[in-house]
């Protein structure tokens, strides 16, 4: 249709309406257009449409590459508001006319719009994950093409390089396309003479904040890859910048989530409870002593029938963890939610109940995976063994953390080489392994139960010690 149109009057296609908008700004504003692309080294990773005949037939264009044919000039020219059509097809995330315009007017990536912004600062602004990655990304370019270092460093009307938006938007991948890239500068200050690692201080919550939030992440990077701050003074920078701890609304906020968070924390030691007594396959009947199968073990009448076995031991450490450390969690709770006592006191026995919830909650699910192999694996080991690799994957959902913690590790190493893993990676394996230990005591406690009781010891210690010296003053 546009084809036929132009060629009945070449003129319409650098019309514009009243808001200054051409026929490209709208082919760039179509959200998801199957664009065909053509074939060239720029693009060859992209999808394209083949001909639906075998005839040679040529491949339809798209109103897209007609508009440039006819005019290429349309790709430089703004509307009203100083937006050029690549600056609409990156606020769309349309990845392919992006492509396409830098393909055809490599001059694009350095239009500015109405507020100086190029298309990566749109890109990153709106949380365009794969436009950020395309540009950022040189390696994927086979012809040795890739954006210019001003570009990728452009700073707008108000002195923010694509990197400070992506710090304050707070979107992780966004931010790591950008960090992976060793030519985008850490260290420049805009206009209120913040740099990016100063702005990340800045969008960090002073009250309760789980630590492993994007923005985190974010400033742990920046910290590793040596990234400066401003010439702020710190002192001014602290009254000026950095949020400021409002108690009374905290204190509404940590009573509403200890609320939430006690409901979760009951509901585990109820079922945990239960569970204890309620063991998978019953309890041995009879007058006198039983055989559990085993041929060496011996079971007392009125004693659960599958003790003795590893998996049943296992079974029993999992409930108990799970009901131990969601009655810690409740107590923990408990303080939390009374506003009479200190904010900060409440403040770190919420972030105790948490730690405390996930260990809970992790030993509920072995545990019932436990159970059903106990009771199905004589009779059908497949499906024992396959509810306990779907558990485990439910068990890899609190993982997702460790996900991010190994993307962020990967963009480090892509930027400052391989030895900044040296230098992060023990870190990263020591909370690997803290997080995990519950396996450790649930699965390691029936070979060895020392060990059990000195992970119990070294964790509520802690706890005692707290409320012991509490109770002194």
């Amino acid at each position: 249709m546009t084809e036929k149109m132009l060629q009945w009057n070449d003129g319409l296609s650098g019309e514009a309406d009243a808001s200054g908008s051409t026929a490209l700004h709208f082919a760039a504003s179509a959200e998801g257009p199957e664009i065909e692309l053509e074939k060239s080294s720029l693009l060859r990773r992209l999808a394209l449409r083949w001909p639906c005949s075998r005839n040679g037939r040529r491949r339809r264009r798209t109103s897209t590459q007609v508009l440039l044919k006819a005019d290429p000039s349309l790709a430089c020219r703004p509307d009203s508001n100083g937006e050029y059509p690549i600056h609409v097809a990156a606020s769309m995330g349309n990845l392919k006319l992006v492509a396409l315009l830098l393909h055809r007017c490599p001059e694009c990536a350095g239009l500015r719009d109405a507020r100086g912004r190029t298309f990566l600062h749109v890109a990153v602004d709106r949380g365009r994950e794969e436009i950020v990655g395309f540009a950022t990304d040189d390696r994927r370019r086979r012809d040795g093409s890739q954006l210019a270092t001003p570009i990728l460093n452009a700073q707008d009307d108000d002195g923010n390089t694509a990197l400070h938006l992506a710090v304050a938007s707070g979107v992780l991948n966004v931010f790591c396309y950008l960090l992976r890239n060793r030519r985008v500068c850490l260290d420049l200050a805009n206009n209120d003479g913040l740099t990016p690692a100063d702005l990340s201080r800045c969008t960090i919550p002073a009250g309760l904040n789980y630590k492993t939030n994007a923005r985190t992440w974010i400033l742990w990077s920046l910290v590793v890859a040596k990234a400066l701050s401003g010439n702020i003074r710190r002192d001014h920078f602290q009254q000026q910048y950095v949020p400021k701890l409002d108690e009374i609304a905290e204190s509404k906020k940590m009573t509403e989530s200890t609320q939430i968070l006690g409901v979760g924390s009951v509901l585990v030691a109820t079922v945990a409870f239960a569970a204890a007594f309620s063991p998978p396959g019953g309890y041995a009947a009879g007058d006198g002593n039983n055989n559990n199968g085993r041929g060496n073990v011996v079971v007392v009448a009125g004693s659960p029938a599958l003790s003795g076995r590893y998996a049943f031991d296992a079974f029993m450490y999992a409930v108990t963890v799970a009901f131990t450390c969601s009655m810690v969690a409740t107590f923990s709770l408990i303080y939390a939610g009374t506003a009479a006592v200190d904010w900060k006191i409440r403040h770190r026995y919420f972030k105790h109940s948490l730690s405390w919830m996930r260990k809970s909650t992790r030993s509920l699910l072995v545990a019932f995976a436990l159970g059903v192999y106990l009771v199905l694996a004589p009779v059908s080991r497949a499906t024992a063994v396959g509810v306990c690799v779907f558990t485990a994957g439910t068990l890899l959902f609190r993982n997702r953390e460790v996900v991010r913690m190994l993307i962020c590790a990967y963009v480090l190493q892509r930027r400052m080489g391989i030895t900044v893993l040296a230098k992060i990676g023990v870190p990263i394996a020591v909370d690997l392994v803290k997080s995990n230990l519950v396996y450790l005591v649930i699965f390691g406690g029936p070979l060895c139960t020392p060990l059990c009781v000195l992970f119990f010891v070294w964790r509520l210690a802690p706890v005692i010690m707290r409320y012991v010296h509490r109770k002194l003053i």
